[in-house]
């Protein structure tokens, strides 16, 4: 698969974790004295982590193997390491606030970092002898 349909797939999948964010807290407000099973938001978390690490991961690399620009790859991983957190169990010491803005900017910062590395892709031609 092209680097750019894997950017693009990251990006899409880092905007869905972006709406679970911010649509999650919306949904159990308005089921007020529903049940949450934190286990079952703990695997939706995992769930959505495996697919979002790997392509992530794939097309952030792939790229910069190509135009050389770093930076990208940083954003990208600074990106995943704040959505991982509730996996991590960080939510727990921080609080569900901090928590839930921390991981919603990582979101984010990885589709910036995806958006990145497409607009570099053209430089890729310029950049080889």
């Amino acid at each position: 698969m092209p680097t750019c349909s894997l950017d693009k797939l990251g990006s899409a999948l880092s905007g869905l974790c972006l709406l679970h964010c911010l649509a999650g807290p919306l949904v159990l407000g308005l089921a007020a004295g529903a049940a949450v099973d934190h286990h079952a938001l703990h695997g939706l978390h995992a769930g959505m982590a495996l697919m979002v690490v790997p392509v992530s991961g794939w097309a952030l690399i792939a790229g910069v193997c190509r135009h050389r620009r770093g930076v990208v790859l940083v954003a990208g991983v600074a990106g995943l390491a704040l959505m991982l957190m509730p996996i991590a169990g960080l939510e727990a010491r921080l609080g569900h606030g901090p928590a839930l803005t921390l991981t919603a900017l990582g979101s984010v910062l990885l589709m910036a970092a995806h958006h990145w590395n497409m607009c570099l892709r053209p430089l890729e031609a310029d950049s080889r002898p």
